[in-house]
């Protein structure tokens, strides 16, 4: 939670992790938020459809499906790439819904055309090249319907190693599909 202590009227923002690993189809989920101070509790619902396959989404496919940006040997990566393709006849408009800028950038264009695609990089920050994270991004493209897209962003620092003046930064992450 971005505040420790919220006052009467107030907001913030609350992380929820959601694995869906074991999980296919639709599923929905109603994680519950306590109070202190507060008698009874609130909760929230998640309603999400996990795909199998999920090369075969439309109006967009994107892959890779996680951007592991974690070292390689004495290469340290700092960007990696991603691909979105349209495979639909139709413009889908497209808009960022959740990322991380303390960690990383990611952009999207406004809008790919029918048969279109869109190669893009993700880059670390400062912060996101200090230590190791499991986060994703999510974005949106509007045709017919929305369609929502996650797209799991991972960097894993083991035995101390980091980004130093011996190593090499790279875009060379494992794409992992």
């Amino acid at each position: 939670m971005e505040k420790a202590v919220l006052p009467p009227g107030d907001s913030t923002s609350l992380e929820v992790i959601f694995n869906t690993r074991s999980y296919t189809g639709y599923v929905t989920k109603r994680p519950t938020i306590t109070c202190e101070g507060i008698t009874g509790f609130q909760s929230v619902i998640i309603t999400t459809q996990i795909m199998i396959d999920p090369d075969s989404t439309e109006p967009l496919v994107v892959t890779p499906h996680l951007l592991d940006l974690s070292p390689i040997g004495d290469t340290v990566p700092d960007s990696c790439p991603y691909l979105i393709r349209n495979v639909t006849d139709q413009q889908v408009q497209m808009s960022v819904v959740s990322t991380e800028p303390d960690l990383f950038s990611f952009t999207v264009p406004r809008s790919i055309a029918g048969g279109g695609e869109y190669a893009g990089m993700l880059y670390l920050t400062a912060a996101g090249k200090s230590g190791s994270f499991h986060k994703s991004v999510t974005f949106e493209g509007t045709a017919a319907t929305v369609t929502r897209y996650t797209i799991a962003v991972s960097r894993q620092i083991t035995g101390g190693a980091s980004e130093s003046p011996g190593s090499k930064s790279s875009s060379d992450c494992r794409n992992g599909q």
